[in-house]
């Protein structure tokens, strides 16, 4: 008879367990860092919050059923993540950092702003669906604006963009039947061809970039179903694109959107329902995160005459016929408006920009409230926004904004003369993120919980060290501190030119007059004509 094992103690099961999770996050690790590659070759953020968002949010489903403590596991989850990002960076090799030390002169802006990306993909969209005219300008020509206008165009669009303006022409119709799309790299895109896809019968087929064929469009498919549409995967094992949507059945009038629903597509939807036979009424937390992308939809909606219906919680669009402005009076973009409003803060000056500044829109209220509470005094009127610099407040307490804004409330507070403390709230990502940036750049702080108590100047004798920015708006948000902190080494400066393609050339231009935010054109210079060779013969 043998004899019964001996049972292992705690530590030997402990450690039994780690050998187990070192394996697991062995290859979490491989996974993430594949993702984070294919995105630092293109010159993008290691990090995708959209990506982060879709973790965390089974962690927390996890930590609600196991009883586990959210914060610290968050936290966890957070470090898991830079392990990833970590190694990405290891790979990398030599770096060839970008230095930047701006021009210490009073900063002197009175241009356009650039329309906000959001709002011109949405109308975008809305032109080319219903075949109408349209011009927008001035806009920032970047990645997601071009891929978008190609993608429409493949669908039967007639789009076109020059220098700083983008148009419609009339009279083109959209078929999705039999096409094959390609959507290029960002989600917006596809979420957007996907909700206009819905209202035609028949089969498409969709293709993209590294980072679209790692887009989880597998929790779309209770909301395609019930929109009578299925999304079949093209290569195994593979959750985003290439895909085929098949679509044409019965389209319900009304869904309630999942907790994970992508907010962009929450918007996608409502800027396509006037599309769809009986319209849509979306139905949602009314704390949700959609509910701001819902308030994007409704801006366009408005512009373009689609009436709709919208409360906390609810947001439906009828059946219905645009009307498409020919020239549409769109708003800045937010994240590139605040910036440029914020640099006489830094390093004093004016600066005024040219557009509407949609003061009743709640994200842009937090633009204003961040303004005000770092002394800077924001003028609105129907045309233009401008600023007054007063005076510091003495000790400078923020909560940070939305993470469009979060990084540039991190740097005004590291710049504040008499310190300031930074409340992060519950975003653990963007504390880890902030303390790293701290560090970085030497900015003495302590931690306390979300809260970054930072105290006045810089460590000089600290070594500033190379930082590689997690997003577009942290690389805008360090290029602002350089004003006060010359030397910050930005690992990926392409990951701004990406969303403002023509930034790093008005940085540079920051000591003198600036009158335009996008490319300076120049005249096409003129060769004089030369005169015809003679030949000469020899005799």
């Amino acid at each position: 008879m043998p004899l019964p094992e001996p049972q292992k103690s705690i530590t030997t099961q402990i450690n039994d367990l780690d050998r187990r999770l070192a394996a697991l996050l062995a290859e979490r690790t491989r996974l993430l860092t594949k993702a984070a590659t294919a995105r630092q070759e293109k010159r993008k953020p290691l990090s995708d919050p959209e990506q982060e968002r879709r973790i965390w949010f089974e962690w927390d489903k996890a930590a609600k059923r196991l009883g586990l403590e959210p914060r610290m596991l968050r936290k966890t989850v957070a470090l898991l993540n830079g392990m990833a990002y970590a190694k990405v960076g290891a790979r990398q090799g030599p770096s060839m950092d970008f230095l930047l030390t701006p021009k210490r002169n009073a900063v002197d802006i009175d241009a356009a702003a650039p329309l906000s990306v959001d709002h011109l993909l949405l109308i975008t969209t809305v032109a080319a669906a219903s075949g109408q005219a349209m011009q927008l300008s001035p806009v920032a020509l970047n990645d997601r604006t071009v891929e978008l206008v190609k993608a429409l165009n493949q669908a039967g669009a007639a789009l076109s963009w020059e220098q700083e303006s983008l148009s419609s022409r009339a009279g083109a119709t959209l078929a999705f039947e039999d096409k094959a799309i390609f959507a290029g790299d960002h989600e917006y895109t596809i979420y957007l061809l996907l909700a206009l896809g819905l209202g035609h019968a028949g089969r498409c087929r969709f293709s993209g970039g590294a980072d679209l064929k790692l887009l989880d469009l597998g929790r779309l498919s209770d909301i395609l179903s019930a929109l009578g549409a299925r999304l079949a995967p093209l290569t195994p094992h593979t959750p985003g694109l290439p895909a085929r949507l098949e679509s044409g059945g019965r389209m319900a009038s009304s869904l309630r959107l999942p907790e994970d629903c992508p907010p962009a597509f929450a918007a996608a939807l409502a800027t396509a329902a006037w599309t769809y036979p009986e319209g849509l009424s979306l139905q949602y937390d009314a704390d949700s995160p959609v509910a701001d992308a819902l308030a994007d939809a409704a801006l366009v909606l408005t512009m373009c005459g689609i009436p709709f219906k919208s409360s906390p919680g609810s947001f439906s669009v009828p059946h219905a016929e645009p009307t498409v402005p020919v020239a549409p009076s769109l708003p800045m973009d937010r994240l590139i408006s605040a910036s440029v409003l914020a640099m006489p803060r830094f390093i004093n000056g004016r600066a005024r920009l040219v557009g509407p500044w949609p003061a009743a829109l709640p994200m842009f209220q937090q633009a204003q409230r961040l303004l005000g509470s770092v002394g800077l005094d924001l003028a609105i009127d129907s045309t233009a926004a401008s600023v007054t610099v007063l005076p510091w407040p003495e000790r400078l307490c923020l909560t940070a904004p939305d993470m469009t804004l979060a990084p540039l409330a991190l740097v005004l507070a590291a710049a504040a003369p008499g310190g300031a403390n930074l409340d992060c709230g519950s975003d653990d990502i963007f504390l880890s993120q902030a303390i790293e940036f701290l560090e970085a750049c030497g900015k003495p702080h302590s931690v306390e919980g979300s809260l970054i108590r930072m105290d006045h100047g810089f460590d000089r004798e600290h070594s500033i060290r190379i930082w590689s920015a997690p997003s577009v708006e942290f690389a805008l948000a360090a290029a602002l501190l350089a004003f006060v902190r010359p030397g910050i080494r930005l690992a990926n400066p392409g990951v701004l030119t990406a969303h403002w393609p023509s930034f790093w050339n008005l940085y540079n231009r920051l000591g003198t007059p600036v009158r335009s935010l996008l490319p300076q054109h120049k005249e096409p210079e003129h060769e004089p004509e030369q005169k015809p060779r003679r030949r000469i013969r020899i005799e």
